[in-house]
């Protein structure tokens, strides 16, 4: 799922305002599985992606944040107004290595 397509759905299908524990309770209920994990974890975990496999979105911590722990230093209230998009596999999507 592309970023326009996961932000069309929060608004359409989810409703405003919505969490990531809400998404995943969605995700999950869609696909009816419950383990989901990014690409790095699931690599570092001895799997990989199924090729052609689709991405599940949800809102990753603030960019302002990322951005500071990068620097190490902390971030400002004003840095935690924008969330970033991570990409995340379900079980059944993956293969072992």
């Amino acid at each position: 799922m592309k970023n326009k397509e996961f932000l069309k759905l929060v608004k359409s299908e989810l409703g405003p305002g919505q969490n990531n524990a809400e998404i995943m309770a969605y995700y999950v209920a869609k696909t009816g599985q419950t383990e989901f994990k990014t690409f790095r974890q699931w690599k570092e975990a001895g799997y990989q992606v199924k090729k052609g496999e689709s991405s599940y979105p949800v809102f990753s911590r603030p960019i302002g944040d990322i951005k500071a722990a990068q620097k190490g230093e902390a971030a400002s209230a004003e840095d935690k107004k924008y969330f970033g998009i991570a990409h995340l596999f379900h079980a059944g999507q993956v293969e072992k290595i």
